[in-house]
């Protein structure tokens, strides 16, 4: 599958991958010119590839409510919430962001490899309740996001920048009805603007054409996951895969217990024991560079495995994301970390590595 900017993509010259499916940019120049781009000024990506269902109707606040962990009755028109979609195990189906566009139509943006999953989940519970779920993700999106982010903004849809974090308004870019979204997966300042793949070309264009005296720069999915990692931002997937709870990935801010979702009964149980595993944050002493599926040891023996890893462009040194036990989830705990060649040194550290 392409996105709406594959033509751009092979223009610019990226480095073209398979995600999931999708036929993506994983680099331009490389990623970490990409990612320095987006943490000292700004980088422009195509997220098309994510997905986009708009839920609608009389019953849809109280569905939402019921398929995920947030509580939405109090969010106003032009709000967002990021939130988890558990199973009765209360295990994480996806992690997604849901955007409430009037009274009642809400956008939800699963990820690109789970999105058949959740929309088959949410027609699955949706019986009883008077909703109706679109399947739109044939809607473009691309992802605006640095320190200079508001400028290139500005510049290109001759409007101001300065949105609340977590707020939708729309607007239109180069005569492109948009849904603009102060929001991002990079930790910096940002924007998420969707809307009608006809009009994709014409938006990337206006927004390069803006960024070119701002140091901004195309990025691609490498820049995407270096800067994400960084920040400690959980990858669908990859640091979940309907295997671990919201209280596992310590994202338990997502959990509003003043109300009921599938899963609750579940968490609320595991809660209570406070037996589980616990998402955690290492940093590499010394030169190696941890990966994915790399085994986690304490005294030699196995405590976990690293569920995400790389080397971080700001720190210039290895980091690690992975799940151990509660007694070892302490900062400055020591542990190993055994990757294909030797054992590196490792420490916990708090997160996110990067403030």
């Amino acid at each position: 599958m392409r996105t709406a900017l594959y033509d751009r993509h092979v223009g610019l010259g990226a480095k073209m991958t398979d995600f999931g499916g999708w036929e993506m940019p994983l680099w331009y120049s490389s990623i970490i010119d990409e990612h320095m781009a987006v943490r000292r000024d700004a980088g422009l990506f195509d997220v098309s590839h994510m997905g986009d269902l708009v839920i609608s109707g009389p019953d849809a606040v109280a569905f939402i409510d019921t398929v995920q962990t947030n509580h939405f009755g109090k969010v106003e028109v032009g709000g967002m919430k990021y939130c988890h979609i558990l199973n009765e195990d209360g295990n994480i189906i996806d992690d997604t962001i849901i955007t409430r566009i009037t009274e009642e139509e809400y956008l939800m943006v699963p990820n690109a490899g789970t999105t058949p999953k959740v929309l088959s989940w949410l027609r699955e519970h949706s019986e009883g309740f008077d909703v109706s779920i679109e399947d739109r993700s044939e809607m473009f999106c691309v992802a605006l996001q640095g320190p200079k982010a508001a400028e290139v903004f500005e510049a290109a849809a001759g409007a101001a920048g300065d949105m609340e974090f977590f707020t939708m308004r729309r607007m239109a870019i180069d005569d492109v009805d948009c849904m603009v979204e102060a929001s991002g997966y990079t930790g910096e300042q940002g924007y998420e603007i969707m809307g009608p793949p006809e009009g994709a070309e014409a938006v990337w264009d206006a927004l390069m054409e803006a960024g070119a005296g701002h140091g901004m720069r195309p990025c691609g999915l490498g820049a995407r996951d270096t800067l994400r990692l960084e920040k400690c931002f959980l990858l669908s997937g990859q640091d979940f895969d309907s295997d671990r709870t919201p209280l596992e990935t310590t994202y338990d801010f997502v959990l509003k217990w003043d109300h009921d979702f599938i899963g609750k009964d579940a968490l609320l149980a595991q809660r209570e024991s406070d037996d589980f595993d616990r998402w955690t944050a290492f940093m590499i002493e010394g030169k190696g560079v941890p990966r994915h599926g790399d085994r986690i040891l304490k005294n030699g023996d196995p405590v976990g495995v690293v569920s995400s890893g790389g080397m971080s462009p700001m720190l210039k040194v290895g980091i690690a994301l992975g799940y151990v036990p509660k007694d070892l989830t302490g900062t400055g705990t020591k542990v190993d970390i055994e990757t294909r060649t030797r054992t590196l040194d490792a420490v916990v550290v708090e997160k996110p590595f990067i403030k």
